[in-house]
C-alpha cells in the first residue's frame, strides 16, 4: 500500500508535493478552529435551471416568478426549533445552509433567512443560489443581512456554464457574473459571497481561467466541489473526475490561487484522502454525525426528513433517512441516536474498522456516498435496498489513489 501511495504522488516535484502539504495543514487548521454541526436544508424542489449535475434533480421551471412550495414557513419554523433544541442538548454548534431547488424561488425566502439568522445567528447560516433569476441582485442584496455567506453557483466560463445549465432560454453565465460584479462592488458585500465550481473531466482545464476572470469581478472566495452521481449527475458518469484527475485539478487550482489571491479550496473529501495519505494526519472523527469527516453535513429534505448526508434526498438515497422532523415525536438527537437510527446502523458500516474495506490508513475515506454511489453504479434506484447501500458504503471513495475498480 505504501508503495502506491508513493507511486501516486511521484510526478509532482519536491516543491509542488510542499505546497501541497502546507495547504492541507492551512486547511485542516481551519477545520480545528470552527468545529460545527452542518445541516444542509433544502427547501423546494424547483429551480430554473436544469444543472447536469444537480444531486436533487429539481424540477425544471420555466416560470421565474416566485412560487409557494412545501415547507410552510411554520414547518421550517418547526425544523429550526428542533435543530436549535438539538445544539442546546449536545452543546454543539449548528451551521445551517438554506438549499433547494433555487431558494431564492420562494415568495418567502428572506422571512426564511431572517428566521433562521434569529434561530442560530447570522454567522451560521448560508445560502446557495444560482444567481440567474432576473431581480438576483435585489434579493441577494436583501439577503446578505441574515447569512454569513451566500453560495453562488458559476461552473465554468460562459459556453460551458450554459451548457451545464441547460436553460436555453437565457445566458445563466452572465446573469450570475453581472449579479456577483455588482454585489462586490461592496467590499462588505465581497466577503460574503463565495463562488462555487462543480468540477468535472470537461470544465477542469478552464477552472484556473475561471479564478482569473472571478478575481477580476472581485470575488474574493472559490471553492470547488466534487461531481457526486446521485439526481442527474448519476446520467452523466462519464464526467466524473478520478483521483489522479483531482489530484491534479488541486495543484492548478492552488497555483491559480497563489496567482490571484483568491481564498480556495477543494472539497472537504478529497482535503481528508489526501492529508491521510500525504501528512499522515487522522481524518477519521469519531463522534462525527453522518459521514465520519469534520467538514460533512447532514442533510433535511424539502419534505423535512433528516437524512444521512445532503445527497440523500432523491432515489434510493432517500432510504437513508431518520425519520420527519414534523412528525416525530422525539428529539432530533434522539431521531440520530436510537439504536434502530438510520444514522446509528450507518455508522456501524462506515466506522474506522469497516470503511474502505478495512484500509488501515487513519482517514475519513472521503465520501462515503461517493463511495457507495460508485460500488452501485449501474444498478436501478428501485433494486437497491437499504441493506445494498450500507454494504456499498464500505467501499473505497475513488478519488483516493487507493482505489482499484475499474470505472462504471
Amino acid at each position: 500500500m505504501q508503495e502506491s501511495i508513493k507511486q501516486f504522488y511521484a510526478s509532482l516535484s519536491d516543491d509542488t508535493k510542499e505546497e501541497l502539504r502546507v495547504y492541507l495543514e492551512r486547511r485542516f487548521a481551519t477545520r480545528k478552529a470552527s468545529p460545527k454541526v452542518g445541516v444542509v436544508f433544502d427547501i423546494l424542489h424547483n429551480c430554473i435551471l436544469k444543472c447536469k449535475g444537480c444531486g436533487t434533480n429539481a424540477a425544471f421551471s420555466r416560470d421565474m416568478r416566485p412560487i409557494s412550495c412545501a415547507p410552510t414557513i411554520t414547518q421550517i419554523n418547526k425544523v429550526f426549533y428542533k435543530l436549535k433544541e438539538y445544539s442546546y442538548q449536545t452543546g454543539k454548534r449548528i451551521f445551517v445552509n438554506i438549499g433547494g431547488g433555487e431558494p431564492f424561488l420562494r415568495h418567502d425566502i428572506l422571512d426564511v433567512l431572517k428566521l433562521a439568522a434569529d434561530y442560530f445567528g447570522p454567522e451560521n447560516v448560508g445560502v446557495d443560489t444560482n444567481a440567474a433569476l432576473d431581480n438576483s441582485e435585489l434579493l441577494l442584496t436583501e439577503a446578505l443581512q441574515y447569512v454569513s455567506y451566500i453560495g453562488t453557483s458559476i461552473n465554468g466560463l460562459r459556453d460551458y456554464h450554459n451548457w451545464w445549465a441547460g436553460n436555453d432560454d437565457i445566458d445563466a453565465f452572465t446573469r450570475a457574473t453581472t449579479t456577483v460584479r455588482n454585489l462586490c462592488k461592496n467590499p462588505a458585500n465581497s466577503s460574503k459571497i463565495e463562488v462555487t465550481s462543480v468540477a468535472t473531466k470537461k470544465n477542469m482545464a478552464e477552472l484556473p481561467s475561471l479564478m482569473q476572470y472571478l478575481t477580476d469581478i472581485g470575488i474574493k472566495q472559490y471553492s470547488v466541489h466534487r461531481a457526486i452521481p446521485v439526481g442527474r449527475m448519476a446520467l452523466h458518469q462519464d464526467l466524473i473526475p478520478d483521483a489522479s484527475d483531482y489530484l491534479h485539478l488541486l495543484i492548478s487550482l492552488m497555483h491559480g490561487a497563489t496567482n490571484t489571491g483568491l481564498d480556495f479550496h477543494i472539497h472537504h473529501s478529497i482535503e481528508s484522502i489526501h492529508a491521510a495519505l500525504l501528512l499522515g494526519m487522522d481524518t477519521y472523527l469519531y463522534d462525527h454525525i453522518g459521514n465520519p469527516d469534520a467538514l460533512s453535513s447532514i442533510g433535511i429534505d424539502p419534505e423535512c426528513n433528516v437524512v444521512f448526508d445532503p445527497w440523500c434526498t432523491t432515489g434510493c438515497w432517500k432510504q437513508l433517512s431518520s425519520g420527519n422532523l414534523l412528525t416525530h415525536p422525539g428529539t432530533l438527537d434522539e431521531m440520530l441516536h436510537t439504536s434502530d437510527s438510520v444514522f446509528q446502523q450507518t455508522a456501524a458500516f462506515t466506522s474506522s474498522d469497516n470503511r474502505c474495506n478495512g484500509c488501515p490508513v487513519k482517514c475519513s475515506g472521503g465520501s462515503r456516498i461517493v463511495a457507495a454511489t460508485h460500488e452501485l453504479c449501474g444498478r436501478p434506484n428501485n433494486a437497491i435496498s437499504v441493506q445494498d447501500i450500507y454494504t456499498a458504503m464500505q467501499a473505497v471513495d475513488p478519488a483516493c489513489p487507493l482505489y482499484r475498480k475499474d470505472s462504471c
